[in-house]
């Protein structure tokens, strides 16, 4: 199975042990090509929280994110 960037960053949060730096770190590995990557992935977050797209199209889904104490991430599920 092939996944993307936004994919992996989904996979991560789930995994709930890496905070953003080190998820920007592995999408920078997995994808040489991606900029920015600690930016995009702050982005995919808000997304994956609000709703905000780059391109506006997309609807929000409205999932709950939380950091703990050491700085990981990942998804609410209370």
């Amino acid at each position: 199975m092939k996944i993307g960037s936004l994919g992996l960053i989904d996979l991560l949060i789930l995994e709930g042990i890496y905070s953003v730096r080190e998820i920007a770190v592995k999408v920078e590995n997995a994808f040489p090509g991606v900029t920015d990557s600690a930016k995009r992935v702050e982005h995919h977050i808000d997304h994956l929280q609000t709703g905000k797209s780059a391109d506006g199209l997309q609807e929000p889904h409205r999932l709950k994110i939380v950091t703990d104490a050491a700085g990981k991430i990942r998804f609410d599920i209370n």
